[in-house]
């Protein structure tokens, strides 16, 4: 590079600096991550990116994609050099979270969430009878133009037509009863507190603003199974999955919502008093003095075991030793033993 009147090169002709470098990765990072939602978009999303986010990303259908199966995905798009400048423009800060729908298309996995909440609370969380709103008729299946009917009851304020997009992962127009999981595992998702709530939350205030937010009234949910008293935090998980199932309630929806009520009932019991808070020690009352002694830890298993079979062994060899010097030790000097 040619030099100033002072001999100083100029920054500007034949050198890169730091900031330029880390601006050029944010900037392709962005680009990349654009062309790869516009793909998942038009490739096999119908106009929807969810549905391809549910068949190309999501396979095992809960709702997050780690970064293997993110890898795997973009060698599938054919954006695997790619790969490392996505991940890091949705998550900047390095955490290895899993990526979820949140990070692709905010506002389709909001819509989702709230045509989810809006279907659970009419309802009253039967997943069973949520369906049952959409097919009155009981005919197992819902197209387009009923799909399209029975939402705008309901109120939702959304995209329609996208919705059932995402919804209709096989494609030949119509959704079924299991179609319906991959919303109530975002639904129930973000009714979990966590830091990808608090990430979630973040998302829809950025992208979604002005949308109207629906909270799932989910002391209704403990209701229905039961879970609605004081002290029942401590039920097993498997008696609440045996009476989620029954409000239809099967596989990853299951487990997400036997979290969710397991949050929920630990929470209220915890502030009732009744529930130790987890990471504190119980206190000892003012007017108790006494001295706790704790008891002696016992022996190990294997150092008892290998006690008691020297003790044994110990008690053989002083019966042969009676039986052979006459019950008592001889003391000559010339003795053989």
């Amino acid at each position: 590079a040619r030099g100033r009147g002072d001999g100083a090169p100029r920054p500007d002709e034949g050198r890169i600096s730091l900031p330029q470098v880390q601006l050029f990765r944010k900037w392709r990072g962005a680009a990349s991550r654009r062309m790869l939602v516009n793909t998942m978009r038009q490739r096999r999303g119908l106009g929807s990116v969810a549905r391809s986010f549910f068949l190309d990303l999501d396979k095992d259908g809960n709702g997050e994609v780690d970064r293997e199966e993110f890898q795997r995905a973009c060698h599938a798009f054919c954006c695997t050099p790619d790969f490392e400048l996505i991940w890091a423009t949705m998550r900047p800060s390095g955490d290895t979270d899993p990526l979820e729908l949140w990070d692709f298309h905010p506002d389709e996995a909001a819509d989702l969430e709230s045509f989810g909440a809006l279907l659970l609370q009419e309802g009253e969380f039967d997943l069973r009878n949520a369906w049952t709103v959409l097919d009155p008729g009981q005919t197992g299946q819902v197209a387009l133009e009923d799909f399209r009917k029975r939402v705008w009851r309901l109120g939702f304020s959304g995209d329609v037509e996208r919705v059932f997009k995402g919804l209709d992962v096989s494609g030949l127009g119509k959704i079924w009863p299991d179609s319906l999981d991959p919303m109530w595992v975002i639904c129930l998702k973000n009714a979990i507190p966590s830091k990808q709530t608090t990430r979630r939350l973040g998302r829809i205030a950025q992208f979604c603003e002005g949308r109207p937010a629906i909270q799932l009234q989910t002391q209704l949910l403990l209701a229905r199974i039961g879970m609605d008293r004081l002290g029942t935090s401590g039920t097993w998980d498997r008696d609440i999955m045996k009476r989620l199932e029954k409000l239809g309630y099967i596989g990853t929806v299951a487990r997400l919502a036997c979290k969710l009520v397991r949050t929920l009932a630990k929470k209220r019991d915890v502030s009732a008093g009744l529930v130790q808070a987890p990471g504190h020690a119980a206190e000892k009352p003012e007017w108790d003095s006494t001295v706790i002694r704790r008891p002696p830890k016992p022996f190990p298993a294997g150092f008892k075991a290998a006690r008691s079979l020297v003790t044994k062994q110990m008690a053989q060899l002083n019966l042969a030793e009676a039986s052979i010097f006459g019950g008592k030790w001889r003391a000559e000097s010339s003795a053989p033993f």
